[in-house]
């Protein structure tokens, strides 16, 4: 069976560490200059494609020609290959990434009984991550995109590698998951609402008692009530569920649950391949799909993602997003 690839993507920020959330965000440009200019740079003259060349030394240079594992050692990266494109602000390329730290057998899979070798436990075997990370000079927010597989994955890997970049400058690297909204729109409308929950985080002393007397001296009982067993379009779905004077019509004042503004209403998705997602009632566009990418940018005859097509492919992306965000070169943002 094929192995369908993902993406994950990330807008981050960069401050100063030990500054309050919200506060003391760089420009990416100011960080290049006070960090990644050497001392054989003229600073009358250096450019900010030589600034930037000279962070991507960094982001090679601290893999000291090695895989990095992670903390238990379980799992390392390296880089294949790193393509810098200054002038976009651009470093992309290939992470090599797998398991490591256990002994293997190694079998053919319609044969059981006969290994055809042994890997010891400090071997690591790799696949191809791509990735693409966007850090515009007069700009305040990036871009991450980490290419990952159904069923494997170095985003934390790689993510904690981007991290030690900026720590070792003083600097707290602040990442959030982020879905275009483009792509938000079209899950929910090539999905189905299958479940419905009713959260309530906080319960009273009494109501507690009479959930049950065990439940009396606990303060974080949390309810969720779920209904499922039906299929309806999300837009159909959300019209009716907001058109009576409560979302709730059943008694559950026991509960503390019977006014809207008592609890929370979680809705679940469901598209026609079965992807999964959910999200608050009054916020669907809060929601957080997987990105799946098409199979037209795998390598011809293998699972994993053929560079070139899948470049050209998060362009223009990256392109959609710089909309989004409100990005325009030179605008100070």
């Amino acid at each position: 069976m094929a192995s369908n690839l993902q993406l994950s993507i990330y807008q981050f920020v960069i401050k100063e560490k030990r500054t309050k959330k919200g506060e003391g965000y760089f420009k990416f440009g100011d960080f290049f200059r006070d960090n990644f200019l050497r001392s054989d740079d003229d600073p009358n003259e250096v450019t900010k494609e030589k600034l930037y060349e000279n962070f991507i030394g960094d982001f090679i240079n601290l893999f000291h020609n090695e895989f990095k594992l992670n903390a238990n050692e379980t799992r390392g990266i390296g880089p294949d290959f790193v393509k810098p494109y200054p002038s976009k602000h651009v470093i992309d390329g290939i992470i090599k990434g797998g398991p490591t730290g256990i002994e293997q057998e190694i079998f053919d899979k319609n044969d059981m009984n006969n290994p055809e070798g042994i890997l010891d436990d400090d071997k690591l075997t790799t696949l191809p991550y791509y990735f693409k990370l966007w850090t515009p000079y007069d700009g305040k927010t990036g871009i991450l995109m980490l290419q990952s597989y159904t069923d494997y994955s170095v985003n934390t890997l790689i993510i904690n590698h981007i991290k030690e970049i900026f720590r070792k400058y003083n600097t707290t690297y602040v990442p959030e998951r982020f879905i275009p909204k483009e792509l938000k729109e079209k899950y929910i409308d090539e999905s189905s609402v299958y479940k419905i929950a009713f959260l309530k985080n906080t319960l009273s002393r009494s109501a507690r008692e009479r959930l049950n007397p065990a439940f009396s001296d606990h303060e974080g009982i949390k309810i969720k009530v779920e209904v499922s067993g039906f299929n309806d379009d999300p837009n159909n779905f959300i019209e009716k569920l907001l058109s009576p004077e409560h979302i709730i019509g059943s008694n559950l004042r026991d509960l503390e649950i019977n006014e809207d503004e008592d609890h929370g209403t979680v809705l679940y998705y469901k598209d026609e391949n079965g992807h999964q997602a959910h999200a608050k009632a009054e916020k669907t566009l809060e929601i957080k799909p997987t990105i799946y990418l098409p199979d037209n940018i795998k390598e011809y005859g293998k699972d994993h993602v053929d560079y070139e097509k899948v470049k050209t492919f998060t362009d223009g992306l990256l392109n959609k997003i710089k909309k989004e965000i409100n990005y325009s070169p030179n605008d100070g943002v």
